[in-house]
């Protein structure tokens, strides 16, 4: 096996595979990145037994030269050292010694290191097969996990809850995801699917697989995803990422969303973000407390040693009744960071039930959900 690739390039494909590179396993030979050269193509592939991810380069790509095919495993570790070197670098495997020579041409400089045997490389988790292609724009995937994986569940207590659920129906896709406390959900209607009438996919995918492909994708190609019963898969110009899935189903939290409010307000979003990062440092837990009068909304926090409040001007208010509601600092900033419009409507249907913010857009919506702190 003889091939060689530009130091960018090399570095390119590190980025977009080493989150699953870098994974622990108890499998030695997953710390290692797959190489696999054929006469038109290098493949590069990196897993942690739970999730993989390819990444192809065509022959026709400037940036390598392929010489000879075949395949080795190199440790991760090689390549940071290898990464030190620049310009073109020349990967040169001796199946006999189980060695690849790494060649540094413009300055004569030449590392050997010690290899796996590729043979011994496990099976990879396979694309499913049979399963409807779901196609859109790789910037709305995006979306779709952005507003949605803060409120993905860090508990081990259930696991389910530490994924995004999709559900996809003829004429939409929404993701959703929820800790117990919070819950976020997008509605996507730009992406095209051939479902059968009256057919739905529900699948919840891990939250640390979709931060990688998050961070992976070329925005301006499309990504298509395929959905099977223990098995997601997502493909993106030139990479390709597949996972198995936790089992179970995940919850209706539809239902946990009210439809009918008694109050809401109309605030300046940028303005209620900024007010909430300096009073959520005052009260040691986090807790601010809101209240309303005719012309301002009232933020209150208190702290063993210190104490904030800050009055801001409603651009619009309903209320009909006294509200007095406790809620933590940080699960309001982190929806509001991830909604896109000037001024934010915040819907209030008691002061110990959930409030909830609305967005609607021409092709999406997206609803977040808090559930407020008791007060004694």
């Amino acid at each position: 096996m003889e091939f060689s690739i530009t130091r960018g390039t090399l570095a390119n494909v590190l980025t977009k595979v080493g989150k699953v590179l870098n994974a622990k396993s108890s499998i030695p030979i997953l710390s290692g990145l797959f190489i696999e050269v054929k006469e038109d193509e290098i493949n590069f592939i990196a897993s942690d037994s739970e999730t993989t991810v390819a990444l192809r380069l065509l022959s026709s790509d400037p940036s390598v030269s392929i010489i000879h095919a075949g395949t080795t495993v190199i440790p991760k570790e090689a390549f940071n050292t290898i990464l030190k070197l620049q310009g073109v670098i020349d990967f040169k495997f001796n199946a006999s010694k189980n060695t690849i020579s790494i060649v540094q041409k413009d300055d004569n400089f030449k590392l050997d290191f010690q290899t796996f045997v590729a043979e011994e490389y496990p099976p990879v988790t396979e694309i499913p097969q049979g399963s409807i292609p779901v196609k859109m724009k790789a910037n709305r995937f995006k979306h779709l996990i952005d507003e949605t994986i803060h409120c993905v569940s860090t508990s081990d207590s259930r696991p389910i809850l530490q994924s995004i659920n999709f559900v996809v129906s003829e004429n939409m896709i929404h993701a959703e995801a929820t800790d117990g406390h919070r819950l976020a959900k997008v509605i996507d209607t730009d992406f095209s699917c051939k479902l059968p009438e009256g057919k739905t996919i529900k699948l919840p995918v891990p939250a640390e697989v979709l931060k990688n492909i998050s961070k992976a994708l070329n925005l301006d190609e499309d990504i298509i995803l395929l959905f099977s019963d223990n098995c997601f898969a997502a493909m993106n110009n030139n990479i390709i990422f597949t996972s198995s899935i936790f089992n179970g189903v995940y919850p209706d939290i539809t239902r946990l969303i009210p439809n009918d409010f008694i109050a809401n307000v109309t605030l300046n979003r940028n303005e209620l973000l900024n007010t909430l990062n300096i009073l959520s440092e005052v009260k040691e837990q986090g807790i601010v407390k809101m209240q309303f009068d005719d012309m301002f909304t009232t933020l209150i926090a208190e702290g063993s040693i210190s104490k904030g409040k800050k009055e801001i001007a409603h651009k619009e208010i309903e209320c009909e009744t006294d509200l007095n509601i406790a809620f933590s600092a940080d699960f309001l900033k982190q929806a509001l960071l991830v909604l896109e419009n000037t001024d934010v409507t915040i819907n209030f249907k008691g002061a110990e039930a959930p409030f909830v913010l609305k967005e609607n857009h021409n092709l999406f919506e997206s609803v977040h959900l808090i559930l407020p702190v008791r007060q004694y």
